[in-house]
């Protein structure tokens, strides 16, 4: 029962990481394999638990065989269904938090990240101010109309 305990866990540390993976990504084009695995490994633990508890405490998982066997009466397969339907639960429970630290620990700047922003913010503003002047010497009867005083209509 180890055994397959331990394998569920690598299975499921496995999707979780990819999860995060994907998650973070998404969210900010940034992945971080070492933050991945920590929350990758945090997930794992719901279902694993999960697993645990419905193969091990034959009480809680009576309710749930119960429930299954309303819709079809084959015993083998109540079984089944129970472990899944748990192990379902405790893994979309754990979905959101693995999203939100995921996007937490990865996607927030460092310093060193902001710095190199600002550093090209201000780089593209010098080329877009000198394309407005190279614009306006070739011609001088265009002038341009700072944003605060645009209209409403034209944005």
């Amino acid at each position: 029962m180890f055994g397959l305990g331990c394998g569920i866990y690598a299975f499921f540390f496995l999707l979780g990481f990819g999860f995060s993976a994907a998650t973070s990504f998404y969210e900010c084009e940034k992945v971080d394999p070492s933050a991945n695995a920590v929350q990758g490994a945090i997930w794992a633990v719901y279902p694993t638990v999960a697993w645990f508890i419905i193969r091990v405490f034959e009480v809680v998982r009576q309710y749930f065989d119960r429930f299954y066997l309303m819709f079809d009466s084959n015993q083998n397969n109540a079984g089944w269904v129970s472990v899944g339907y748990v192990m379902t639960l405790a893994c979309i429970v754990g979905i959101y938090g693995l999203s939100y630290n995921s996007h937490k620990a990865v996607c927030i700047a460092s310093i060193d990240e902001a710095a190199q922003f600002k550093k090209n913010m201000l780089e593209r503003q010098v080329e877009h101010e000198a394309k407005i002047k190279a614009a306006q010497e070739s011609t001088p009867a265009v002038t341009v109309v700072p944003k605060s005083e645009q209209s409403s209509k034209t944005r």
